[in-house]
This record gives structure tokens, sequence and C-alpha cells, in this order.
């Protein structure tokens, strides 16, 4: 009875921390993205809380917390309560099958945002799309996606096609490249280390371990 009553408590924690708190509303609508001279990506809808998410388009982690708290953070900022601040990081450039996919991730992410961030909704789709099961590659694994195959996940997401030539292209490679590291060191400076997912609010991070962590900080 002890053993059973032991799985049952561990079947319920692991349902409560696998809770995905706004599952109906699918990918952003509203908002709108702009790119700062340092390379971060906000997404907004008006003002709103304000946040730093730090993540690598590789870290199955980062996957996880998008497929659990995507929609949530979504829907917060099309109603303005929310202002998300976006620091893609590469440092799992060496894990990915062509030793560059978190860079050429990050750059065409910031082809979106950069020429059609004024589109409603549209680069934090692409963003969450990034992250999907069956589109974002396994770390280490053998395979990642193209430029080729970033550019049709924009115009799936809704970009238009020069949107796609500009990422296959590697327009936004450089700036990728220095964005990350001003990130990395602000990210290092703020908490002691560089890693993902990390959110920080007024530069402290954020305990993102519970559930309600973004219902406790727009409360």
């Amino acid at each position: 009875m002890l053993i059973a009553a032991v799985v049952i408590v561990g079947l319920v924690l692991n349902k409560k921390n696998n809770f995905v708190p706004e599952d109906n509303y699918g990918y952003s609508k509203s908002s709108t993205a702009t790119v700062s001279a340092d390379g971060v990506i906000t997404f907004a809808n008006g003002s709103g809380v304000i946040i730093e998410t730090y993540e690598d388009a590789l870290c199955p982690i980062c996957g996880e917390f998008e497929r659990q708290f995507g929609q949530q953070m979504a829907k917060a900022v099309d109603e303005g309560r929310l202002t998300v601040q976006l620091h893609m990081l590469t440092f799992l450039d060496p894990a990915s099958a062509s030793k560059d996919y978190s860079t050429r991730a990050y750059a065409a992410l910031l082809a979106v945002a950069h020429e059609a961030g004024s589109t409603p909704g549209l680069a934090m789709k692409f963003h969450s799309m990034l992250f999907e099961e069956g589109t974002q590659p396994a770390e280490s694994g053998s395979t990642d996606l193209t430029n080729e195959q970033l550019g049709d996940l924009a115009v799936s997401a809704g970009a238009p096609a020069s949107v796609k030539a500009s990422i296959v292209a590697a327009k936004y490679l450089d700036e990728a490249k220095a964005g990350s590291a001003t990130s990395s060191a602000r990210l290092q400076a703020a908490i002691g280390k560089v890693g993902t997912p990390s959110i920080l609010k007024d530069g402290a991070a954020v305990n993102i371990n519970s559930v309600n962590w973004l219902s406790d900080l727009l409360d």
C-alpha cells in the first residue's frame, strides 16, 4: 500500500508540474516585435509587466518551457499585460548537426522581427513554432533545419517571401552572433551563470519551477 501511495503522489505531482496554464489560446494574435541595437527582440502590445527571457533555439528544456507556458505568455502579451524582451543565446551551436543551428535560428527570428515585426502576432508565432515538437531539432541530433527550411517555416507563419530570402541569405547572422555575446554577458552578470531557459524581472531571476510563476507576476 505504501508503494502504491508513493506512485500516486508521484503521478499527481508530475501532472501538477506539467500543467499547461493556458492550452486553448494558440499563437499570439496582436503582438508586434521590435529589435534593439543589441539584438534583443521585444514582443508587446502596449505596456505590461516587463520580463527578460533567455533561450537557445536548440535547448530541449526551452522547448518544454515554450510548450507549457507559450500560450499563456502569448495571451498575456496580446492583452497588454506582459512585455517580453527576448534574448536568444547560441551556446548550443556545437551540439547541433550543422554546428551553427542556434545562431541561424536566431538570425531567422531577427529577419522576421526586423522586416515583418509590425504584422500582428507574426514574430511571436514564428518564435513559438521554432520550439514545437517535430520542428525543434534534437540536441546532439543528426539533423537540423537548413536556412531554406527556416525560411519556409517563416512563410508558413505568415511572413512574406522577402523575409525568406533574407533568412536564406543569412542576412542577420552577424547581428545574431553579436546579440548572443551581449546577452550571454548580461545573463552571466545578473545570475552568475549562463543557462536556458532563464527569466529575469528587474534584473533578478524568476523562479520558473512553479507553474504559477507568470500568474504570480501578473497579479
